[in-house]
């Protein structure tokens, strides 16, 4: 790994160290939680063909450049640190942790090729298609946790299935070899921590179905029925409830959770009673809304959402959103058959129903189950960390599709005309690129220019 040579423009460090106090917008007011998770008031550039790493403010100016060989840049939500060399070879290159107020980059050694962010959790997912090897990066503490050593020989990790408490203090993921669920202790006895210190864990039956910062909640498919546990933060097991085949659960309280048959039933299940109450509440205004009938009506995925207040369903056809009650607070017909929704974190408040690459997609607010935008065939940028701003690119492949770039949001829509690399976890600014980088405010007329080179980018936050 190249280390980073600092070299300053405009005011130097003591400039860049200043922009914590930055009251423009954008900058950092917000102390802590997921405001804070959403600020930024710097934006960070990779030039991976001059090998440099530059630092803008929200003005747009550029406050201090790093020479590294590292390409990439991505923000995962830590004041001042940035993390590099995710666009490159991280399995031969390493990973590098940018110091945004002293520049000072510290190795982070992966072994594996593709890494991508957790979520919206300050952790990194890394993984190899072609072996099955699964590794977390905790960025905050400069570890990396091999998942599938912890999960035992032969051990078969889904990482689609890695999720983190809201607090960062566990993470659960299946195994699927076994059908087991495998939680790790995040909380580090010492700092940094021993890179052969692995941490503790805990083997449930059963495959992960919910994940809170006190309860686990697995499932074990038994055919014509499903198994649905409910564990503590400690593994003990608090209740075993038999149901019918299951798409989705929620924990909705120390003892209860809601959950959606495939066949649209509804359960208010209570884990230490082993009971499931069925409501025919979904079942009736999805009959309602698209017509009686079994195929229409089955569900296929589901996903917990709005901190965990909401329990997002899909079937062919049709979304609904059901509440921590067990009630639904709306459901939708739409004009997609291969339905779907993205693995998303528990905090986001907007869902976004995709189908088929030839089918359009809806981003729907979680919160009342209104749709915020429809778009044609299209692909993802990027999005806001509430999930309610989306960025998405067409192809304009079917006859009357659009081709270009959009970024729609609550009462925002709009159509850059140049590419768009980047969304502000806020959801408003993009990083664009034409002739080289600007920074392209939405509540501003013109993109502020920050490169005259094309880059690799993100938008970022310093300490305050």
């Amino acid at each position: 790994m190249v280390l980073a040579a600092l070299l300053v423009v405009g005011g130097g460090l003591g400039f860049l160290l200043s922009l914590g106090d930055d009251d423009s917008p954008g900058s950092d007011t917000a102390g802590t939680g997921a405001e804070a998770t959403a600020a930024w008031n710097v934006v960070v550039l990779d030039d991976p063909v001059a090998d440099i790493v530059t630092v803008h403010d929200a003005d747009g100016a550029e406050v201090a450049r790093v020479a590294t060989q590292l390409q990439g840049v991505l923000d995962v939500g830590l004041p001042g640190s940035v993390v590099l060399g995710v666009a490159g070879d991280p399995a031969a290159d390493g990973l590098g942790v940018l110091d945004l107020a002293t520049a000072a980059i510290t190795p982070i050694d992966v072994r594996l090729p593709v890494v991508e962010r957790l979520g919206t959790s300050s952790y990194l997912l890394a993984s190899d298609q072609s072996t099955g090897a699964v590794e977390v990066v905790d960025v905050a503490r400069r570890r990396v946790i091999d998942l599938t050593a912890l999960a035992g020989d032969g051990a078969v990790v889904v990482p689609d299935t890695v999720r983190v408490t809201d607090d960062a203090s566990r993470l659960a993921f299946s195994e699927l070899r076994n059908g087991q669920t495998v939680v790790v202790d995040l909380t580090a006895t010492n700092d940094p921590p021993a890179t052969n210190d692995p941490p503790a864990t805990v083997v449930l039956p059963g495959l992960l179905a919910d994940l809170t910062d006190t309860r686990v909640a697995t499932t074990t498919n038994r055919g014509a029925t499903m198994l649905v546990d409910l564990y503590d933060d400690a593994g003990t097991r608090l209740g075993t409830t038999e149901t019918v085949p299951l798409v989705g659960v929620m924990v909705v309280g120390d003892t209860t959770l809601v959950g959606v048959g495939t066949d649209a039933s509804l359960l208010r299940i209570d884990a230490t009673a082993a009971t499931a109450d069925a409501r025919d509440d979904l079942q009736q205004r999805l009959g309602e809304l698209i017509g009686e009938g079994a195929d229409p009506v089955a569900a296929r995925n589901a996903q917990v959402v709005l901190e965990h207040r909401r329990l997002a369903v899909v079937g062919a056809g049709w979304s609904a959103f059901i509440d921590n009650d067990g009630t639904v607070v709306s459901a939708s017909a739409i004009d997609v058959e291969n339905t779907s929704i993205d693995a998303v974190s528990s905090t986001q408040r907007c869902v976004l129903v995709y189908g088929s690459p030839t089918e359009p997609s809806t981003l729907f607010d979680a919160a009342d189950g209104t749709a915020i935008a429809t778009f044609d065939p299209s692909v993802p940028i990027g999005a806001s960390v509430d999930g309610c701003t989306v960025a998405r690119q067409g192809f304009g492949t079917l006859p009357g599709s659009w081709r270009g770039y959009r970024v729609v949001g609550p009462d925002l829509d709009v159509a850059p005309t140049e590419r768009v690399v980047a969304l502000a976890p806020d959801g408003a600014a993009a990083l664009v690129s034409g002739g080289g980088m600007s920074l392209l405010r939405f509540d501003a007329d013109t993109p502020v220019p920050l490169t005259s080179t094309t880059a690799l980018g993100t938008f970022a936050r310093l300490r305050s």
